[in-house]
């Protein structure tokens, strides 16, 4: 069996608990389970770096070249033959070597991104961060659900698609109009914005079992403007059988059934889009939650799967396989690294893209460090 480095952003997801069902306790990583699994059946074993044989293995994947750059370095000094794949999942708000003209140009072997504007099918291949398996939405009773609520991280990126300071303002526009709204997630207990504070109800454990007790989500994507850009968010209120409202991909209702959501676009005001919630009978309530229902049982929706994009990972690398491999030098690769973001820049220069290049240099002259 042929292996598959994959280098998680996170430490506490090393030594294969990204695999581990009994540490994802809020089925976070179920999508890579399953992607593991589905990797099995087609003779490839899927590790984490630091459980493969890095010497030997046939491709590693990462998240985020510049923050992951010396990994790529270390690995390319041991194994210049391995085939480099990017799962570029992260919109260019939060990472700036995602913009189309940093990620067409990168020297690797095959970038997976929700992009689709820059699909071709070779070496740009569409695909989503896996979401976790469905079985079903939650059957909490309309009358025992309360409103509204959203779970998110307290973040914030300064980029024109970004939708960080946008949710902070629909949660406060939403309060302004008298409703209860409910805010779960990490870091707002250090929010300096008093009116987002008082919505905050605290840290979850168990992201299902929250968002199924309210009708209604408050789902923004961490960006909009972007044809593809559909994460896990919609699907996990699809899970709670909690309706979304959603702000995202540019192109969601050729993804997603319209029915099975309300497009936050589509109201003038606030006010007028509050009137429409409290006025959903039970009875439409439920058409909403039978539409997603539909769509997540459906052919269409399986393309957000593990086993889909595990089917992706293995057709690449079946055809790499039947190339001559290419021998990659680390220095030479972190040259053309650095010379696409010096170029991308120059053209269109974005604090983003900046940090992306402060990133990689901090990684040569730490590099410069150890040899001398």
């Amino acid at each position: 069996m042929h292996e598959i480095a994959i280098y998680p952003t996170q430490s506490s997801l090393l030594n294969n608990k990204m695999f581990c069902a009994e540490d994802d306790h809020d089925s976070r990583m179920a999508g890579f389970i399953e992607l593991q699994s589905s990797l099995a059946n087609q003779g490839w074993n899927l590790q984490t770096y630091d459980r493969a044989n890095l010497d030997t293995t046939s491709a590693a994947i990462f998240y985020q070249v510049e923050n992951q750059i010396d990994l790529m370095l270390q690995l390319l000094k041991r194994n210049p033959a391995c085939s480099l794949f990017v799962f570029a999942i992260e919109p260019p708000v939060v990472c700036g070597m995602h913009e189309a003209d940093i990620l067409t140009r990168l020297d690797v072997d095959g970038i997976f991104t929700w992009r689709d504007d820059l699909i071709d099918g070779k070496k740009l291949i569409k695909a989503n961060d896996p979401r976790a398996p469905y079985a079903g939405y939650a059957d909490v009773p309309f009358e025992e659900r309360e409103l509204i609520c959203t779970i998110a991280g307290n973040k914030s990126f300064h980029h024109t698609n970004g939708l960080y300071d946008a949710r902070k303002s629909a949660i406060k526009a939403l309060r302004t109009a008298g409703v209860d709204f409910h805010l779960f997630g990490t870091g707002w207990d250090i929010c300096q914005d008093a009116e987002v504070s008082a919505t905050y109800k605290g840290r979850v454990d168990d992201k299902l079992s929250t968002q199924s007790k309210y009708k209604f989500t408050l789902c923004f994507e961490n960006a909009c403007g972007y044809p593809g850009y559909v994460t896990e968010k919609i699907f996990d209120c699809f899970a709670a059988g909690s309706v979304p409202i959603y702000w995202g991909a540019s192109n969601i209702s050729d993804i997603i059934p319209p029915e099975s959501f309300i497009d936050w676009r589509g109201f003038k005001t606030t006010e007028e889009l509050v009137a429409y919630l409290n006025a959903i009978s039970k009875k439409e309530f439920h058409t909403f939650q039978l539409a997603a229902d539909r769509f997540m049982r459906s052919e269409f929706e399986q393309q957000f799967s593990g086993t889909a994009l595990a089917e992706k990972v293995s057709n690449r690398l079946n055809e790499l396989s039947r190339k001559n491999s290419v021998r990659r030098n680390p220095v030479l690769f972190l040259l053309k690294t650095v010379g696409v973001l010096l170029r991308s820049c120059l053209s269109k220069p974005h604090s983003r893209k900046l940090a992306s290049i402060y990133h990689i240099m901090q990684a040569l002259l730490r590099r410069q460090k150890i040899r001398t």
